[in-house]
């Protein structure tokens, strides 16, 4: 906790001598840690958890635009017949309209994508 301070809060800065000043400390009980000290273990836990995070945003954000690209291709693809064939037009559902849209996604997603994905996944695409 000492070294931390010294090192983290500059109190190495103030001190002319460390050591005589924390067997000072010694002598009178025991040293308090200041209130930001973090041992290394949980600076450790800490700085991975962090690292962890940043990675799973990332990868999150790079498979997200993989997928919104392999729809787009997919899309341009699909014949009319094929459309209607994946999702029939409906009366809640026209083609080209946003409804029919979302559905063509969700088909997409739900059958399309996992194959894409572990392609991807595999280098072979």
């Amino acid at each position: 906790a000492f070294a931390f301070d010294l090192e983290e809060n500059g109190k190495g800065k103030a001190i002319n001598s460390p050591l005589n000043y924390f067997m000072g400390v010694l002598n009178k009980g025991v040293y308090a840690p200041p209130e930001n000290y973090e041992s290394p273990k949980d600076r450790a836990n800490r700085r991975y958890n962090e690292w962890k995070k940043r990675e799973s945003e990332k990868n999150a954000i790079l498979e997200k635009e993989n997928m919104e690209f392999a729809f787009a291709d997919w899309v341009k693809e699909l014949t009319q017949e094929a459309r209607e064939q994946v999702v029939p037009e409906s009366q809640f559902a026209k083609q080209g309209s946003a409804p029919y849209r979302l559905m063509l996604r969700q088909y997409f997603c739900d059958t399309v994508w996992p194959s894409i994905k572990e392609k991807i996944a595999r280098g072979e695409i």
